[in-house]
């Protein structure tokens, strides 16, 4: 796992043709093309929201095993109560481990290389069980999710194959997918 700060989450990104559109930076898109994005509600049970990151976390690899890496970039927390945020940014610490020097603050991305699935896996559930907004992008750049505070998932694909690819894996886990504009 690498911590990465805002310019090198920016530069990660922008090689994969994925830009920010608006001036607070925070959200993403694709430079070119006619992204399909889905919808996926965040489901309340834990458990729901953990299966719910490894399918997210498999979808570009097809398994854990497979799995080549991607960034997740926590794009604001402190949305609700400090009672219950202080908890999320515990474990987010402790999850980015004792030698990190960094804070989320400091570096809101976090690179994770293959063989790092459960690391992945670990840190997303954090801005789906807090609510907080976030990004994952796998490696490849084929598609990125967006972890919104309002409970909802976006997954954007840079092209409409893969996009019917994604639905299709959603649609069959019962995830209830639709299409959706892109956020």
């Amino acid at each position: 796992m690498l911590p990465m700060r805002f310019a090198d989450a920016l530069t990660w990104c922008t090689t994969r043709n994925i830009v920010f559109t608006d001036q607070r930076r925070t959200r993403l898109a694709f430079e070119s093309g006619h992204p399909l994005a889905i919808a996926v509600r965040v489901p309340e049970p834990a458990l729901r929201i953990l299966a719910l990151g490894y399918v997210l976390l498999t979808s570009d690899d097809e398994d854990e095993e497979a799995f080549s890496g991607g960034l997740l970039w926590v794009n604001a927390w402190d949305i609700w109560s400090e009672s219950f945020e202080r908890v999320g940014w515990r474990i987010t610490e402790g999850l980015r481990g004792a030698d990190n020097p960094l804070s989320l603050r400091d570096a809101p991305g976090q690179l994770f290389g293959s063989g790092e699935f459960v690391d992945a896996q670990a840190l997303l559930l954090q801005p789906m069980l807090f609510q907080w907004d976030a990004h994952y992008i796998p490696s490849s750049g084929g598609f990125f999710a967006h972890v919104s505070h309002h409970g909802d998932l976006a997954i954007v694909a840079r092209d409409r194959e893969l996009g019917d690819r994604l639905f299709a894996r959603f649609e069959e886990g019962e995830w209830n997918p639709r299409e959706s504009p892109a956020p």
